[in-house]
Formats: C-alpha cells, structure tokens, sequence
C-alpha cells in the first residue's frame, strides 16, 4: 500500500504515526529512523513480514504485508535477474 506522508490529520510526522500504530500491534525487528534520510521500519507476525517505509525526499511512504516464503522467492528472483544481467553485461563488453 502506498500513500501520501502527510494527511492524517495529526501534528506529527506520518511516519512516526503509523510507526507507533505498528508497534504496539506486532514485534519490531529492525529500523532506522534517521533525523533526515530514508526511514524504515521492519515488524513481524509469525510468518508475516511487515515493512513500513518513507524514502527521503519523496511524497509517499510505503506499507508492506507479505507472507515470509513470498519475500523469501521475491528476492532470490531478484538476484537471479541480476546475476543474469552482470553476465549480459560482461559478454557485450
């Protein structure tokens, strides 16, 4: 789910709000929360992950739930295609 950083009515800063939202809800298992930079957050729920993040500079904040095995699949996906272009790379030069 994507949505804007600011318009929950509150005098805080979105981030902070749904944050705060997430913890009390589910087990923080890592973060950064820098004064300026790109902000995350990482919660879980047995086997569900859940990542909340704001990148600096952007008008939008991102809220992830996902099963474990789907993220697990999803990035091993990823380093294949980039393994896959390295070498397509290497061969054209």
């Amino acid at each position: 789910m994507t949505f804007s950083k600011s318009g929950s009515g509150q005098h805080i800063p979105e981030f902070n709000y749904y944050y705060k939202l997430l913890r009390e809800k589910y087990k923080l298992v890592g973060s950064r929360i820098p004064f300026v930079g790109d902000t995350w957050a990482k919660f879980v729920d047995g086997n569900t992950e859940i990542i909340l993040e704001a990148p600096h500079l952007s008008f939008t904040m991102t809220l992830l739930y996902a099963h474990k095995n789907f993220l697990k699949k999803a990035k091993e996906q990823s380093q294949q295609e980039e393994e896959q272009e390295r070498r397509r790379t290497k061969q054209s030069l």
